[in-house]
């Protein structure tokens, strides 16, 4: 998502694209960054295994909790303020 600001950030966790490695832009301003999109790869990977196995398919898959990744409303309002600070 791109905020009014100009920056963007991944609507999957929220990250700020500058606390991703890789932001993917998406149709309609949509974004990914590159740790929810290992975590999709790996959640596809044990579906397909899984469905490959015989297993029934799960149908909607939900999304991980990661605690080590801030949502939107936890990162601050000015990043480089806030990086300066870490300094």
């Amino acid at each position: 998502m791109t905020h009014k600001d100009g920056y963007a950030s991944c609507n999957f966790c929220g990250r700020h694209e500058s606390q991703a490695i890789i932001l993917v832009a998406g149709q309609n301003d949509s974004h990914i960054c590159d740790c929810c999109a290992w975590d999709c790869t790996v959640m596809i990977y044990e579906e397909v295994k899984d469905r490959y196995r015989g297993e029934e398919p799960k149908g909607l898959i939900e999304k991980p909790t990661r605690p080590d990744v801030y949502t939107f409303a936890d990162t601050p309002d000015d990043t480089t303020e806030n990086e300066e600070n870490r300094s």
